[in-house]
């Protein structure tokens, strides 16, 4: 995200997102463009944060499956990028989209 927020915005792009899915159990039955894990994949809030920090004008943002995090925390941590970021977070809220194995090795229920 570093890289493409810079290059996204010289391309003229106002915003980008990021996806959610923080781990996908090797051995989750799925058949999904998913279907083969994601065993290393970077924290979203995190590359959210960093995205902004390297652009200037770009929206950031994405889905966020709320059971997968604890509300509290949620909500530091998208306050503190909004906060940070002058105002360019876009979170779109959802229940849904994660496998019950993916909300429980995130910490959620």
């Amino acid at each position: 995200m570093a890289l493409i927020g810079p290059a996204s915005e010289r391309a003229g792009f106002s915003w980008i997102s990021y996806g959610h899915h923080t781990v996908r159990p090797l051995d989750e039955s799925i058949s999904d463009s998913h279907k083969f894990g994601v065993p290393l994949f970077q924290d979203r809030m995190v590359g959210l944060a960093r995205t902004t920090a390297v652009a200037t004008k770009l929206e950031v943002g994405g889905m966020c499956v709320i059971p997968m995090h604890h509300p509290v925390t949620l909500a530091k941590m998208v306050g503190s990028i909004d906060y940070y970021s002058g105002g360019r977070l876009i979170l779109g809220i959802g229940m849904g989209g994660a496998s019950r194995q993916e909300i429980e090795a995130s910490g959620g229920r």
